[in-house]
């Protein structure tokens, strides 16, 4: 089965939607969380990234 891969802007610790979304999207299996800018705070936004599993490389600062 080919999975979509997708980012997330936002939703990060402590912010209630982000992992209702997370937790949505992975019940049918069709897409894997690939990217993503989870808080404003750099370092947090990283931390994050990482404990979901997600690249360095893959993690941004800002949505832009």
């Amino acid at each position: 089965m080919t999975q979509i891969a997708y980012g997330m802007v936002g939703g990060g610790p402590g912010a209630f939607i982000g992992d209702v979304h997370r937790k949505a999207i992975r019940m049918d299996g069709l897409a894997v969380l690939k990217a993503g800018s989870f808080s404003r705070d750099s370092e947090k936004s990283k931390a994050h990234g990482r404990e979901l599993g997600i690249e360095d490389d893959r993690l941004y600062s800002d949505y832009r």
